[in-house]
Formats: C-alpha cells, structure tokens, sequence
C-alpha cells in the first residue's frame, strides 16, 4: 500500500477526491462513486457543526453487512497548527510537532446509513479498554483470535468473565480499534 511505503495521504475535505483516487490505485480499497460524491460536502458540513480546524477522513473499516467510513475532527476553529507553528517561530523538530499534536482535540466519527450524517464514536477510556480486552481474552479462551466486524454499530457482542456475562457494542469495538490503529500507525 502507498502508506506501507512511507508515502501518508492526508485525505482532508479540501482534497478528498483526488486522495481517494490515489489510495485506491494504490491499495485496491475503493469508495462507491455514491460515497466520494458525498463525503466531501458531509466531512464539510461535520468540520462546520462541530468547529474542528481540519476534518479528515480516516479510512474504512469493513463489516459483513455493510462497512463503517472514519473521520477524524482535529483542533478547533479557535486553535489551528498555524497558531501553534508560530508560538515556535515555526521552528519544531518532528517530536516537537506530534507533541503539540496531543493537545489538539480529536474526535472519532462513524459516518451514518445516510451518507452525510455523523456520529461520534464513543471515548476509549480505560473502561472501555478493559471491556476490550475481556472480550478479546474470552475470545482466545473459545479459541478463535478474530470475529469480523457485522456492520451494525448496535450489535452487542456477549462474552462470559467468570459466571459473569458482559456486553461490548459494535460501536466501542469499532472505537477502539480505530484508537488502536491511529496509534499504531504514528
């Protein structure tokens, strides 16, 4: 894939179409015609509802059913990296710059069945990490190590901890493993 190669497409809503184009030529994951017509206008209108400096779309992840399309909200209008690249005189190392990075805010968000709407996807806190892993451990326990996603954020994954059973929605599920991922790939 172009990112396997060191090459980081930045597909924010300013240059959507032509970085899809490119990530599909390059890695074989497509978006439908239906969905590149209107995830510009839809990661617009999310950057403008929720007052992020830059709305990216992140990726997809698939499901059986149906796949869930990722943005990711950046900083704030208030606060952009131009801002802080001038605090510094513009003058950061590469550490520097991710550092800074940290103390913009960012939001996960799944796009909605109808193609324009947003929905946020739930914090990973260290509850919801721990839910995780148990699930993932009872998971080893039945001995399989991966169960594709369904597609449908309100599917509820049942696992046993003890005598105990617990509930992980698809939806956390689907949080951590962007936060797992986007962590993974920095």
């Amino acid at each position: 894939s172009a990112a396997g190669q060191g090459h980081h497409i930045k597909m924010d809503s300013d240059n959507l179409a032509t970085a899809a184009e490119l990530l599909a030529a390059a890695s074989g994951f497509c978006l439908t015609v239906e969905q590149r017509a209107l995830l510009p206008s839809s990661l617009t209108i999310l950057k403008h509802e929720h007052g992020f400096a830059k709305v990216y779309y992140w990726g997809k992840i698939q499901g059986i059913s149906s796949d869930y399309l990722i943005a990711m909200g950046l900083g704030s209008k208030e606060i952009s990296y131009k801002d802080e690249s001038l605090k510094t005189c513009g003058e950061i190392t590469v550490a520097e710059f991710f550092d800074t990075l940290k103390l913009f805010t960012k939001k996960y968000f799944r796009l909605g069945p109808d193609g324009v709407s947003w929905t946020v996807l739930p914090e990973v806190d260290e509850d919801l990490k721990k839910k995780y892993n148990e699930w993932s451990q009872s998971l080893k326990k039945k001995g399989s190590v991966f169960t594709p996603m369904k597609g449908d954020a309100s599917h509820k994954y049942e696992y046993t901890v003890g005598e105990e059973t617990k509930e992980l929605s698809e939806d956390e599920r689907l949080a951590f493993m962007v936060q797992e991922i986007d962590e993974e790939c920095r």
